[in-house]
């Protein structure tokens, strides 16, 4: 469940710019598609927040061109709802009922400061 929302921010990313964030070439590799260009990503498994960083300035600064404003915001909204939320022990229990609201409110808050809901 703990990326679920950024999964989601990803897929709204790829659907608001129309384009797959990775290629694959004729070798089978992944790269990052040509929607990363002047961004300097690479794909590499060990850097998660590069990547998450790049997909964030990705939905910051080309997404709202293509579908506007809100959708952008929804979708950045989603891909750093987990910056900053502190220690991820605080708000765990054995059920993850916890987790899940502090998945749900973040996002709303989110919204709200930027009056999206």
């Amino acid at each position: 469940m703990q990326h679920d929302i950024y999964s989601i921010g990803a897929c709204l990313l790829e659907i608001g710019l129309w384009e797959s964030l990775i290629a694959y070439g004729s070798d089978r590799v992944a790269t990052p598609s040509s929607a990363f260009a002047g961004y300097g990503v690479n794909l590499n498994p060990k850097e998660p927040v590069r990547i998450k960083n790049s997909l964030a300035a990705l939905a910051k600064d080309a997404l709202p061109k293509k579908v506007g404003r809100k959708y952008a915001q929804i979708a950045f909204n989603c891909l750093i709802c987990l910056d900053n939320v502190g220690d991820q022990s605080e708000f765990e229990d054995e059920d993850s009922v916890l987790v899940a609201v502090r998945y749900i409110e973040k996002p709303q808050d989110l919204n709200k400061q930027w009056k999206i809901a």
